[in-house]
């Protein structure tokens, strides 16, 4: 279909911090999308950001090459499926997204493209391996230096046009997935929650939420599931270097807080002690009827949730729950 004047919704947590009640209930709300899976493109090591600042403030005519080849390989490595024994591993956006994705995004890397040209480069020597390396070394040797790469080569870009042209981008690889009834579609994941600026500069209309949780909660989740810094703290046990991780995710809360008031901030724990005042909340900042919350409670529902809550009362180590509560109070639910 072609759907004017996408508008989104960005679903934001600092690693198990609850964000995901918040895409199960949008999920109940009649005309949003929430597709099945986390937006990485835009944060991912080698994505959008990274390409943004290589194109335009940190402009070089070779570094730019490599950051949109970089971007290219995070796009393959996104659309790959899990295959057995995981030879590949990937997220499944070619299911997830649709076939669409690596088209659109060959046709997006082609506008922020000026032309390409055949060069070579040490760069090119330090990513293959030492044998093909060893090969064309010998060559040179012998006069045969005919080992040259395909460069991309851009100009360098201001902001504004690199966000333009990643904007229709996005548009372009959503439209798909909306039908005429439908009025948000939800990223999951789709900004850091630390930046979360980055979603207006690249929507043309977009919503921000944010989800936090108490961090005691959170550091016995991590070191249960072993995800995260919790593969070392199953380990150490210790919540000094939790603290100091703690910290640095929300290093810019309080100044998004006081200054933003274009970003809905959500508790884990008020979503279910208060459903139905944070629901309203929602309906409130999307400016949606709650005549289409449908499916209430089908998905997303508090007496099940409710479980999650205070799992750290039962944490064998509560000295190092004390040391949490003393250093991280703030974010610390007391019900």
């Amino acid at each position: 279909m072609q759907k004017k004047g996408m508008k989104y919704i960005y679903v934001l947590g600092y690693g198990w911090s609850g964000s995901s009640a918040v895409i199960d209930m949008l999920k109940e709300i009649n005309g949003i999308v929430v597709p099945n899976l986390e937006f990485r493109l835009i944060k991912e090591r080698y994505g959008l950001m990274n390409l943004e600042s290589m194109v335009t403030t940190q402009w070089d005519p070779i570094e730019t090459d490599i950051a949109i080849k970089d971007f290219w390989w995070l796009c393959k490595k996104l659309n790959e499926e899990i295959s057995k024994f995981y030879i590949h591993f990937g997220h499944c956006y070619s299911k997830t997204i649709g076939k669409h994705f690596l088209p659109i995004t060959k046709e997006y890397i082609d506008k922020i493209t000026k032309y390409k040209f055949a060069s070579t480069w040490h760069f090119f020597y330090w990513r293959i391996n030492a044998f093909k390396r060893m090969y064309y070394r010998i060559r040179v040797k012998f006069g045969l230096n005919d080992y040259a790469e395909s460069m991309y080569y851009t100009s360098p870009m201001s902001s504004k046009e690199f966000e333009d042209i990643t904007k229709d981008y996005i548009d372009r690889l959503f439209i798909p997935l909306m039908s005429e009834k439908d009025d948000y579609l939800v990223l999951d994941q789709g900004v850091p929650a630390h930046f979360p600026e980055y979603a207006f500069k690249y929507s043309n209309s977009a919503k921000v939420i944010i989800v936090d949780r108490d961090p005691r909660d959170v550091y016995v989740d991590l070191v249960k599931c072993k995800e995260l810094i919790g593969a070392e703290l199953a380990v150490k046990d210790d919540p000094s270097m939790f603290i100091e991780w703690y910290k640095s995710l929300h290093f810019r809360k309080s100044e998004l807080v006081e200054s933003n008031n274009d970003i809905l901030f959500l508790n884990f724990e008020e979503l279910i002690q208060n459903y139905e005042k944070c629901t309203n909340k929602i309906y409130e900042y999307l400016k949606i009827s709650k005549d289409r919350h449908v499916n209430k409670r089908q998905l997303f529902i508090p007496e099940i949730s409710k479980r999650n809550i205070g799992i750290w009362k039962q944490y064998n180590n509560q000295d190092a729950m004390d040391i949490i509560k003393k250093e991280l109070g703030e974010y610390c639910y007391e019900d």
